[in-house]
């Protein structure tokens, strides 16, 4: 290959670029936004799981010549494997600068499909592929695109909307939507109020909408079709490193007799993310993605298979099935058809377009398709010493062949699948905690052959049971000859389980979920297989789909506000258009000369004594400036509310805690030397688990962590009678940790200036807290520290106190260097190091009256706080005072626990404690109507507060509206007449169970904390007329900045083009409050209207002596005049500290917010997935100032709290390790996780007298609404229960994971693995 060609070519955005050096591992990411600094492509994951990072590559097929677009994470791309290849990035599809958008920007803008912005490029670049290569794609097309793409703020309805709008076959299902209410719709009502201000029931209209022209978009480079890269090999050397890209399989063989031991590359991901964080390197890499005859498919009906090259993406895969599908009769293709769609449910469309069929075979990965390849008997087409050789994927497969793949020994060209017999029946199966873009928990694939009711051949295939895929051939040889009949399952399944138990080396707990699970996909396949056979038309396991239908209804701003009055209306983000087109700057995406990069250094061990640290590898790693550590700092150094040491000096309190830090050139550089930091720690026992507290006695000190409504109501404690007449239930539910997961990491850059001087430019939602704490730290002044904040790409309260800390130690940094340092963490590192929503555990005891009045609870409150106290005292009061949520309780005795643990410190998350507390009486609720057989809605309906009735801690509820809300949410949805609907579905139907739930809400707003409830302003108007802005509050995708504009528009009476706000910065307004709270508008809303009244205030002479001037003329005449033109704000908002001590605490909150939910699922009750079909939601949000904004909170938030309660878990090894730090490992729920029908009403004629502009808080309050979706599970499972005899009640802990579901849903498969167990444990 030396004559071949050695200078890197490709193409970005239609420019050409040559590179004769650079790093063969180095990604396209790392070139993009390092390089040609063209950061509107995003890091998110790191790992290709998030889709943040998505391009658009087009390039020729090496055997078709053919031009193709598709869509990858460029995070996980080796740039080398782009040779003769075109990428276009965010920057690419539209004139940035100009206000030329794209279509699709265009409409995502409008369709406010952004809230932080930080994914919104990853998905416009995701659907901009699709378009062009379909302009009129299907639904299911577009869901597949965007199956790789994650978005934590929007609740994903705005973006699919958006998307769909394309797609000509839901404008066929839109143009027949009709308002929610029916008949009630204020569209047909002759009410005059109602005719004031409209009743509008969608947020979006694309009507008026310009087509999508695919004929204006960007050719494929002229340059590349003339000089036929696709077609040439290539080779590329840097310093010692090799990277090879042949397009023979005789050049293959020749490099690899002469590089044995070289790294064989396709797709890249695995590679490149074995490199990134196992630093698993090679320095020869042969790519074969060129090499034309691996592409190759096609069918032999002579052999009756059908044929597919090795290195074919799992895309183009698909799209060669679907074809074959379409030409064969479908006994051929039974097969094909489930690898069809079990393709569909592998990973994102991203990673499937680079993923290749070899590829998954060689790196032997436990993969989907694994089971399925075994199941049908297919054979792979192998290069192995010298000849061309089928090999069977059978049982012996990956174990006899595994080292011949990492060795190089064994080269696949292409695989066979054979074809399906008219006798044969094939299913494959998957079990995920997500229903996309999610690795299996179990699958299974399976083949049997019938012939007379007697099984003559049968494969039985499972993946993830163990560590390799499993063929059950014990099971397979004593189902030879049985007869296929009601008794096979039950004859076969003990074989089955005692045969699958050998390989799952795992904790009981798991080996029961596993087993479970892996009979269940058997026996679903077995009911399948009878009810084809048997030839029933009615499948026993249908789904329902339902086509994708929202609604927001809302009401229009009043037709006699003033013509430059903005409150009200639903204007865009005001950063929507810098979202679509990555223009919006965040913290990673800020270049300034000589910077340098930080990485952390973090303990491997959540418990231990630190026996030495031994920094001299990593210094002595080319790029590499200096180690910071404890010895930088006075002895004990520490910081935040908990006290926290900042670098770890003799003990580990928790895996992931800081021990020191590398300080480099580059963010790879620092990185890779931080793993090269040797570490010596003798390990502890840690406790990590409240369980594991409780057990040990391990508490934090905290004090008046007990509350008494009887001290409130009568200065002195009373003691319930649990033992009256009373009908009492006593229990205990758990709910576990939630990760923040916002797209953007902690991230901070620190320049230092003259002096002490410090320029920090934080990713934090509280830009004072940071000036405090590295003023404490360094012992500087506060005046001479700028914190300064533009946006950042969601916070959920995750970026308080991680922030502190990450700018604390960058500021130590980067005054030892004396140079600007940045420190950018990665997801992993985030993940395990920034705490999480706090885990609860409730031991309760409740009473009800004989006239079903909620008499007293009495509840035991363990918060898992971590290792450090931080603001988790905080948290336990909120939750202790939420604990009553909508209900009047006559008594409420509660006492909290602050678990002391080996883990990362538990901060803020959106709700502050309030959902965990909320969740625990919706528990109690559901234990006493199921107990004593009550309606649990009557129940509801009886004992909801009502109008000036006040709390069990005093508060006085005005406008209380929960039982409005609870009402029209009923109607909304038409609960009665699903429900009856849904108890006839379930009494047909045995597997698969609907459940329907409605949850209430009563979210109290403040703070309880009188200091920090105030905020500043300041209002600049310049002599053009035009006026800035600056507030303490900052914009994390919650639309605070959109709003204050609109604020400014009514006060000042302009229009809001002429408003701007800049940066959130401390040296503009001092000693902010942090954005928390959901009082970010309430605050500094407050703020900036009292600065804007002072200028209206000084310019009324003015307007009263030219009253038909204009605004402009008006600020003319002022500086004229002079007349100030620049005005300070402040804003209080009226509470007390809250204090279980002293009686009256009744003003610690300021106002409540109301809201119900109503949400159906669908249950398969064999395997615990289950799907939304349906979710209506009803919020008080008083006069919402942006309509679009507060319905995209109240959504965002109904899906992250659907999140919680049913698929988010954080996972501890038992050593304390934190097993889910990736976004692999931990799964937030996608865009196909949604409901289907998703419909959001404001409530109507609910002002606010404490909220600005009448308005209320909503970013929090409908966090909670999202456990409807849990408690509707439950109600499936309950039915699933009872048909297999069991009637008593159950507790299940949140999150209702498929796991945790199907342990629940007790049946004869439950009763069979348990005995097996039990068996097992009695030997």
């Amino acid at each position: 290959m030396d004559n071949k060609n050695k200078t890197l070519i490709f193409f970005v955005n239609s420019r050409k670029i040559e590179l004769s050096k650079v790093d063969i591992t180095k990604t396209l990411t790392d070139f993009l936004r390092n390089d040609l600094k063209l950061t509107g492509t995003k890091i998110g994951c790191n790992e290709g799981r998030c889709g943040s990072c998505t391009v658009m590559i087009s390039d020729q097929d090496p055997l078709t010549n053919n031009i193709r677009h598709y869509s990858i994470n460029s995070c996980i791309t080796y740039l080398c494997s782009l040779h003769g290849k075109s990428i276009t990035t965010i920057e690419g599809i539209t004139n940035i600068g100009k206000e030329r958008l794209h279509i699709l920007q265009a409409r995502l803008y409008q369709g406010h499909g952004s809230q932080c912005g930080f994914c919104t490029p990853g998905f416009t670049m995701a659907m901009y592929t699709l378009l062009r290569n379909s302009s009129d794609p299907t639904i299911e097309e577009i869901d597949e695109a965007i199956q790789g793409n994650l978005c934590r703020c929007t609740g994903y309805r705005p973006i699919l909307e958006t998307f769909y709008s394309f797609s000509s076959e839901y404008k066929n299902i839109s143009n027949n939507k009709n308002c929610p209410l029916g008949d009630k719709c204020c569209g047909k009502s002759s009410d005059k109020q109602c005719n004031k201000k409209k009743e509008l029931w969608s947020l979006v209209n694309f009507d008026q909408s310009a087509p999508y022209n695919k004929n204006q978009e960007p050719i494929f480079p002229p340059y590349l079709i003339a000089n036929e890269y696709h077609k040439k090999s290539f080779v590329f050397k840097d310093n010692n490193s090799f990277w090879f890209q042949p397009t023979t399989i005789n050049e293959l063989n020749d490099l690899l007799e002469k590089y044995s031991n070289a790294k064989i590359v396709c797709g890249c991901s695995d590679a490149v993310i074995k490199n990134r964080f196992i630093n698993l390197q090679s320095s020869v890499i042969i790519n074969i993605n060129q090499i034309a005859e691996f592409k190759r498919s096609h069918i032999d009906k002579e052999r009756k298979a059908f044929y597919i090259g090795s290195t074919l993406s799992l895309s183009q895969v698909n799209g060669i099935l679907k074809k074959w599908m379409d030409e064969l009769p479908s006994t051929d293709t039974k097969i094909i058809k489930k690898l069809s769609e079990m393709i569909r449910k592998i990973g994102g469309k991203q990673i499937k377009n680079v993923a290749t069929i070899g590829g998954n075979i060689a790196i032997n990965s436990n993969s989907d398709l694994n089971v399925i390849w075994m199941a049908s008997g297919s054979e792979i087409e192998v290069f192995i010493e010298n000849q061309t050789k089928a090999i069977k994927i059978d049982d012996e497969f990956f174990e006899k062949y595994k080292l011949h793949f990492f060795n190089n020994k064994i080269i696949i060209k292409g695989i066979w699948i054979p074809f399906s017999e008219e006798n044969l029946y094939f299913n494959a199966y998957k079990v995920s905690k997500r229903n996309d873009n999610d690795y299996a928990i179990v699958n299974g694939a399976f083949s049997v052959n019938i012939n007379e009711y007697v099984i003559k051949s049968i494969n039985i295939c499972f993946g993830n049971v163990g560590p390799e895929t499993v063929m059950a051939s014990k099971t397979m040889a004593a189902s030879i000859d049985e007869y296929f009949n009601d008794d096979y399952l039950n004859k076969l399944s003990k074989i089955l389980v005692n045969e699958l138990k050998t390989f799952i080396d795992n904790s009981p707990k798991i080996k029961n979920i596993k087993l479970t699970l892996a009979l269940s996909l058997f026996f679903k396949f077995i009911i399948q297989v009878k009810s084809d056979y048997n030839g029933h038309h009615k499948k026993m396991l249908e789904y329902e789909y339902r086509n994708f239908s929202p609604s927001q209804i809302y009401y229009d701003a009043s037709n006699d506000r003033k013509i430059n009055d903005s409150v009200g209306l639903t204007i865009p983000h005001v950063s929507g258009k810098k979202h679509t087109t990555g223009e919006a700057k965040y913290v990673d995406d800020i270049d300034v000369p000589d910077c340098l990069y930080m990485a952390l250094v973090l303990s491997p061990v959540s418990c231990g004594k630190i026996n030495f640290v031994d920094p001299t590898e990593a210094l002595s790693e080319k790029g590499v400036i200096c180690y910071v550590d404890k010895n930088d700092l006075p002895p004990n150094t520490r910081m935040g509310f908990g006290g926290e040491i900042i670098f770890a000096e003799d003990e580990i309190f928790s895996h992931g805690q800081v021990i020191g830090s590398i300080i480099a050139e580059s963010h790879e550089i620092a990185r890779k030397a931080a793993s090269k930091v040797k570490i010596n720690i003798s390990s502890k026992t840690p406790v990590i688990t409240i369980d594991d507290a409780i057990k040990n006695k391990s508490f934090h000190k905290s004090d008046n962590l007990t509350f008494h409504s009887s001290y409130i109501k009568n200065g002195s404690i009373v003691d319930f009678d649990y033992n009256n007449d009373h009908s009492i239930v006593e229990g205990n539910i758990s709910v576990g940790l939630q990760e923040h997961m916002y797209l953007e990491t902690n991230q901070v850059l620190v320049i230092p200036g003259e002096d002490d001087e410090l320029e920090i430019i934080s990713s934090t939602q509280g830009p004072s807290d940071v000036q405090r704490e590295v003023s404490n730290v360094l012992k500087i002044s506060r005046n001479m520290i700028s914190v300064k904040v533009k946006r950042i790409g969601g916070g959920f309260g995750g970026k308080e106190t991680p922030s502190y800390c990450v700018a604390v130690i960058a500021s130590i940094g980067a005054r030892k260097v004396r140079k600007p340092v940045k420190l950018i963490l990665e997801r992993c590192d985030d993940m395990i190091m920034s705490g999480n929503r706090h885990a609860f555990k409730f031991i309760y005891k409740a009473a009800l009256s004989s006239d079903r009045k909620l008499e007293s609870m009495d509840i035991r409150c363990f918060t898992n706080a971590g290792c450090y106290l931080e603001c988790s005292s905080l948290v336990t009061i909120r939750t202790m005072l939420t604990l009553s949520s909508t209900y009047k309780w006559n008594n409420t005795d509660i006492y909290g626990y602050l678990c002391k643990t080996n883990i990362t410190s538990n901060g803020a998350f959106r709700g502050f404690g309030a959902p965990q507390g909320m969740f625990c009486c919706e528990i109690i609720l559901e234990h006493l109507a199921e107990v004593y057989n009550i309606d649990i809605n009557k129940l509801r309906e009886d004992n909801f507060y009502r109008e000036g009735e006040e709390t069990n801690y005093g508060m006085k509820l005005e406008k209380c509206n929960a039982l409005r809300c609870w009402r029209e949410c009923l109607e909304l949805s038409d609960y009665s007449n699903r429900l009856e609907s849904i108890k006839e579905f379930n009494k047909s139907n045995s597997f698969v169970k609907k459940g329907i739930y409605v949850v209430p809400t009563m979210f109290p707003v403040g703070f309880g904390l009188k200091a920090i409830s105030q905020a500043a302003s300041l209002v600049n108007v310049y002599f053009d007329g035009s006026v800035l802005v600056s507030h303490g509050g900052m914009e994390m995708g919650q639309g605070l900045h959109t709003k204050i504009i609109q604020i400014v528009s009514r006060c000042l009476e302009i229009p809001i083009s002429k408003i701007t706000i800049r940066d959130t910065r401390t040296d503009n307004v001092p000693n902010t409050t942090p954005t928390v709270a959901s009082l970010g508008i309430d605050l500094n809303g407050a703020a900036v209207k009292d600065a804007c009244e002072k200028i209206m205030k000084l310019l009324e002479p003015i307007k009263e002596k030219n009253k038909s001037g204009s605004w402009e003329e008006w600020i003319k005449e002022a500086y004229e005049c002079r007349i100030p033109l620049s005005a300070t704000g402040f804003s209080i908002i009226e509470t007390e500290d809250i204090d279980f001590t002293k009686k009256s605490i009744a003003n610690a909150y300021s106002y409540c917010v109301y809201g119900a939910a109503c949400s159906e699922i669908e249950l398969d009750c064999l395997t615990g997935s289950h799907h939304i079909l349906r979710s209506d939601i009803v919020m008080d949000i008083g006069d919402s100032i942006n309509p679009a904004i507060d319905i995209g909170q109240i959504e965002g938030a109904f899906i992250q709290g659907y999140g919680y309660f049913t698929m988010e878990e954080v996972i501890f090894n038992n050593d304390g390790v934190r097993l889910s730090n990736n976004c692999s490992k931990y799964r937030i729920p996608g865009s196909s996780d949604i409901p289907r029908e998703f419909n959001v009403k404001l409530l109507k004629g609910s002002s606010n007298r404490k909220g600005i502009f009448s308005s209320k808080a909503v970013g929090e309050p409908p966090l909670i609404l999202g456990s409807s979706v849990y408690f509707a599970i439950k109600e499936a499972i309950k039915s699933y229960r009872k048909d297999n005899g069991f009637y008593d009640y159950f507790s299940m802990d949140a999150p209702a994971t498929s796991e945790n579901i199907r342990k629940h849903c007790n049946d004869l498969i439950t009763v069979i693995i348990n005995k097996c167990l039990n068996d097992e444990e009695n030997l």
